[in-house]
């Protein structure tokens, strides 16, 4: 009742400020008038503040869209345009008032052509499909392809989506435009499959009006069924939302996208869609989301800040964060940093046409990679382990050395790693991180036989494993976690931090000498003859000093067969188990570590596993030889399997 009286009102002003014109309702919440424009950029104002002073909140006002007519011209013709001039008002609440021109004609002829042609365009192809590759930066290889539409007339240039999806969306009829996409792309990958050409998952835009109408899910079913397409081929990209849509509506069809098996991702941050709210966050379920990083300048600390921010927000949610939009080097190195993984942008890729991909064949992910690479998603290297922000530097990294490595057929790639790791390896003497891979693939012994043996451990276990690695100068603890695995592929996380700088050793003979209360003759008898455990000792050349009983009995040997001899006193043993352990033991007089491993060996034609333990003996803070433990802890492992 009161918005009719306040349309009344302004009426009655309108009317007597126009008192030799004509003033009537029009549609909705319009008046027209027909007057001489003589004085109307002097009584606007004035009807202006008559209406706002009347207004319960003191601030309605009119807007009015103006329309000279010519001589002989309809009077609908003329009212048609003075409307029209009002709808391209919009919202915009800063204009007192709009005259028709040729600005206010051009995208209403636009879309009255759009709207006339939409059936036509769409029986005569003249909606073209385009394919824009989608990278793994880790692979890459394209993983994905984005499927864009294009409006594109015989011997007419094309017109982009953001030009006609718009009217599409508002006429309710764009999603006619989206399952002709995904027929098109259905086509396409059936196509690929009867050629025997390599399939990569293809993402479609979706409005959310789509979903409005009530058969649309039971469409796009009909159309992968049509061609026989996995439904995790198809990744359905949900834009913004220019229209009205039921939300609860939204997010059931969402839902049950997912639930059919499609991908769903959320194309809502950066660019032209920045609506993502922290509603959408809590109550829809996506696996993706797209950010569209063209308004970012690298140049702005601020800008990395946000966009740093958000991929950390996204990965802690389990959302898979994709790039958009991405078109300069400078980002592409930031975003690399962050460790994103899955990208576009013209910089990588432009969009094909559907006739140039169809027999595209090279660069494309396997079915094994993709699977593979499927496990990197939920590792965030800004922060592995989920600790707090304050361990991000100013360039959002890691404090702490961390990269990932992916092995195959005991060959190692770096697919990524951070600042603090590249600074590790310049301080291990490599010129850069090629090098020291390199070397991980040649060496056997020492830091790099640790490493390995870490990643068989990985294997195994499936969980994390660490190793110590050992400069002149400091000891790192290095943590290795298995990210991913497939028949063929092997990918870990590595993660380090320093345990201490290397100081002067313990003289650990010194103390037994002084026994600390204890007679040393007592402690020497108690460890050589009453000991349930195996002891040998070596000098700086590994030549057996000696060695208790037990450490004999276990091989059935005599003290006599070992003084200075080289080598593992264990015959009818493979030569590879024994190799290692003299490798272990060479390295072990130069880094000093303490070694504790398991080794299966064969002792009178039975196999025994022994738990054995290296450490070093110093002299004047020299390595001058080693003491050996060994344990059999046969029957404990044969419990534990």
């Amino acid at each position: 009742m009161q918005g009719n009286q306040l349309i009344k009102t302004c009426g009655e002003i309108i009317r007597a400020s126009f008192q030799e014109g004509l003033t009537l309702r029009y549609v909705d919440n319009s008046i027209l008038t027909i007057t001489a424009p003589s004085q109307l950029k002097k009584l606007l104002p004035e009807i202006q503040k008559k209406v706002a002073d009347f207004s319960a909140d003191k601030v309605t006002t009119v807007r009015a869209s103006v329309y000279q007519v010519k001589e002989m011209e309809p009077a609908t013709s003329a009212v048609d345009k003075a409307y029209l001039t009002l709808r391209y008002m919009g919202d915009d609440r800063h204009k007192a008032y709009q005259v028709y021109n040729t600005s206010v004609k051009k995208p209403f002829e636009m879309q009255d052509y759009l709207m006339g042609h939409f059936e036509e365009a769409l029986s005569q192809n003249w909606l073209k499909v385009y394919y824009q590759p989608i990278f793994n930066l880790y692979s890459k290889k394209i993983c994905n392809f984005e499927a864009v539409s294009r409006w594109q007339e015989p011997g007419e240039p094309a017109l982009k989506a953001s030009r006609f999806i718009p009217v599409l969306e508002r006429s309710g009829l764009v999603y006619q435009l989206d399952l002709h996409v995904l027929y098109h792309v259905c086509q396409l990958l059936n196509q690929r499959r009867a050629d025997n050409l390599p399939t990569i998952p293809v993402s479609i835009n979706l409005s959310p009006s789509d979903f409005n109408i009530d058969s649309f899910i039971d469409q796009v079913l009909g159309i992968t069924q049509k061609y026989q397409i996995p439904h995790n081929m198809i990744q359905f990209d949900l834009m913004t939302q220019p229209v009205a849509v039921d939300q609860q509506r939204l997010k059931d069809a969402a839902a049950n996208l997912r639930k059919q098996g499609f991908r769903i991702c959320l194309d809502r941050y950066g660019g032209e869609n920045n609506d993502l709210s922290t509603e959408t966050l809590l109550e829809y379920n996506f696996d993706y989301l797209k950010v569209d990083v063209r308004s970012f300048n690298t140049n702005r600390q601020r800008a990395k800040i946000i966009l740093a921010s958000v991929i950390n927000m996204s990965r802690l949610l389990k959302i898979v964060p994709v790039v958009k939009g991405v078109e300069d080097q400078a980002m592409l190195n930031f975003i690399r940093s962050l460790g994103i993984m899955l990208t576009q942008g013209r910089l990588l890729a432009k969009e094909m046409p559907e006739e140039e991909l169809s027999q595209e064949r090279d660069n494309f992910e396997s079915v094994e990679e993709r699977a593979f690479f499927s496990g990197f998603n939920h590792i965030n290297v800004l922060d592995p382990y989920l600790e707090t922000r304050d361990r991000l530097d100013n360039n959002f990294e890691n404090h702490r050395p961390n990269s990932i490595f992916i092995v195959q057929s005991q060959q190692a790639k770096l697919v990524y790693c951070n600042s603090a790791f590249r600074s590790w390896t310049g301080r291990l003497g490599y010129t850069d991180t090629e090098a020291f891979v390199k070397n991980c693939k040649g060496a056997a012994a020492g830091n790099y036989s640790r490493f390995w043996t870490a990643i068989d451990q990985c294997k195994q276990v499936k969980e994390i494993s660490q190793f110590d690695w050992i400069t002149d100068q400091e000891q790192f603890k290095i943590c290795l976690q298995l990210i991913s695995k497939t028949d063929n592929l092997t990918a870990f996380l590595s993660d380090g931090y320093k345990v201490k700088n290397r100081t002067q050793q313990t003289d650990y003979q010194h103390l037994i000498k002084e026994g600390r209360g204890l007679d040393p003759e007592k402690v020497r008898l108690a460890l050589l003859e009453n000991s349930n455990v195996g002891l040998f000792w070596k000098n700086g050349q590994l030549e057996y000093l000696g060695a208790n009983q037990r450490f004999l009995d276990y091989f059935g040997l005599k003290l006599k067969d070992i003084l200075g001899q080289l080598g593992c006193p264990h015959p009818n043993n493979d030569h590879d188990d024994l190799q290692k352990i003299m490798d272990q033991e060479k390295q072990f007089l130069k880094d000093g570590v303490a070694l504790n491993d398991y080794l299966t060996l064969s002792v009178n034609d039975n196999h025994r596993t022994f738990h054995y333990y290296l450490s070093p003996i110093y002299d004047d803070n020299t390595i001058c030889g080693l003491l050996g433990l060994i344990m059999d802890v046969t029957s404990q492992m044969d419990e534990l399997n």
